[in-house]
């Protein structure tokens, strides 16, 4: 009877001791409950890397080191579902990499705002919610016109559309690419009786937008149709900053908002305008007017975000004027100068010398194994075809023969100049003559010069120990996907 009743107690404590428990998983779950908010399940984050896309770099034959232009300091990520803003990310860089953590979720929209964390965090508008055409991007205005002035860290922005971030995986999230928000000048004298000391920018626009309008940004062509500033931008009295030029008679890293001012006539909204200054024949410093002027026929251009203008002072016939607010003011001046307007939409690199430039979309060029595999880079030039040469840099894969004025070849790899049917040249195209040499590893390179006066290119030729139907990156093997083959 002891044992009955010492089992019947120990019995009972467990059953309450169960219903404890109970208790308490319920009252947890249902506390769990209250922390989620109305109408939404528990959501989890997932790392995510990101992969930018800016143009290369620009140079002149005076500047051969180039001036980068992609610098990327602050990175938010603002997300959209629906045209409805949810909420924003900072990213962080790591071992060459741009990560931050969101959502597992499907079909968003991402927004990256880059190098503009003040004007983000200050905006009203980034309200869950809220739409980026109506509410968000009409409010991300960029001020203070003066900070722009040899900035290494303009602002950017940049889009990426049907995202989907999936559990249990690093994410990544490829081939975004970043839209400048301003445009920028470079200044460069080849006249030898002109030393260019100073310059300025005039009319600049006192503010901009962060981003463009949807309807004015065309995706296919990661570029604007027309210029757009705020409503009620106002073109600044005074000029905007002083650029000391370098000692190679070089002015650079001179930014500006768009300015979507009317270019033939002077009102309320002004065009914006250069004023060089400098000594002529080792006199004074005096100053000149200089419009951002298509090449050719005098066309003043809007200063349009994401593009270039490379300004070549190609002659001066006298001094300036005394003031620089003076020259600001007026239109006849004895400097002649050349003006490239160049849309830095693609991972292309330019060199340029006064009015004549060549642009490549790169100086690296992969081969596969097999011999007869092809490759081509795309090219711009406003050089005449014939005036542009080829020839290898060394002779280690075979003496160069010149098989017409377009082509060269030796034993190992051949390089062609293409046409379109304007006979203007469009591409270079690379030929391996021989399969992948697996035994003397330099005769899968090969440097190629590409050369016009002072101008010219340094391409690298590399033939890669991989086939066509191998996925690779960049001739990395170790980037390719699934299992290695055993040999």
């Amino acid at each position: 009877m002891i044992e009955l009743r010492i089992m019947t107690g120990t019995l009972k404590y467990l059953s309450w001791l169960m219903g404890v428990i109970l208790l308490c998983t319920i009252s947890c779950s249902d506390k769990e409950k209250e922390d989620t908010p109305p109408g939404e399940t528990e959501r989890t984050e997932e790392e995510v890397e990101m992969h930018f896309l800016t143009p290369a770099q620009t140079y002149s034959v005076t500047d051969p080191g180039g001036i980068t232009e992609r610098t990327i300091k602050e990175l938010d990520v603002l997300v959209f579902k629906n045209d409805e803003y949810q909420y924003r990310r900072q990213a962080y860089l790591s071992a060459g990499t741009y990560r931050t953590t969101l959502r597992v979720d499907n079909g968003l929209t991402l927004y990256f705002a880059v190098n503009a964390r003040s004007v983000v965090e200050s905006c009203p508008e980034i309200v869950e919610g809220k739409s980026w055409d109506n509410d968000i991007q009409p409010a991300l205005i960029l001020n203070n016109p003066t900070s722009l002035i040899g900035s290494d860290s303009i602002p950017m922005w940049g889009i990426k559309e049907n995202v989907n971030i999936v559990p249990a995986v690093v994410n990544q999230i490829e081939g975004i690419f970043l839209l400048r928000a301003v445009a920028s000048a470079d200044i460069y004298n080849s006249e030898e009786d002109f030393v260019l000391k100073e310059a300025y920018i005039y009319f600049a626009p006192d503010k901009g937008y962060l981003a463009p309008t949807s309807s004015n940004y065309v995706a296919s062509d990661k570029s604007v149709i027309v210029p757009e500033s705020p409503a009620d931008m106002a073109n600044l009295t005074q000029s905007v900053g002083f650029q000391e030029a370098t000692g190679g008679n070089i002015i650079y890293k001179l930014y500006l908002y768009e300015n979507d001012a009317p270019t033939d006539v002077i009102g309320p909204k002004r065009f914006s305008r250069l004023v060089l200054g400098g000594s002529y024949l080792d006199g004074p410093v005096t100053y000149y007017p200089v419009d951002f002027a298509e090449d050719g026929n005098n066309t003043i251009l809007q200063a349009t975000r994401n593009f270039k203008y490379l300004v070549n002072i190609s002659a001066v016939n006298g001094p300036g004027y005394e003031d620089p607010d003076i020259a600001s003011e007026e239109f006849d001046s004895r400097m002649t100068v050349n003006v490239i307007d160049w849309n830095m939409k693609e991972d292309h690199e330019l060199v340029f010398d006064g009015p004549h430039y060549i642009s490549l979309e790169s100086k690296y060029v992969y081969l596969f194994k097999p011999a007869g595999s092809k490759n081509t880079l795309s090219m711009t030039t406003n050089i005449e075809t014939g005036k542009i040469q080829m020839e290898f840099m060394d002779s280690g894969n075979g003496a160069m023969v010149e098989v017409d004025n377009l082509t060269i070849q030796n034993d190992r790899f051949k390089v062609e100049i293409l046409l379109d049917s304007n006979e203007e040249i469009y591409a270079l195209r690379f030929t391996a003559l021989q399969e992948y040499d697996p035994d003397v590893k330099s005769h899968n390179f090969q440097d190629v010069r590409l050369y016009s006066n002072r101008m010219e290119f340094v391409i690298t030729i590399e033939q890669l120990d991989e086939s066509p139907n191998e996925w690779i990156d960049g001739g990395n093997k170790e980037t390719t996907i699934g299992e290695e083959e055993e040999d």
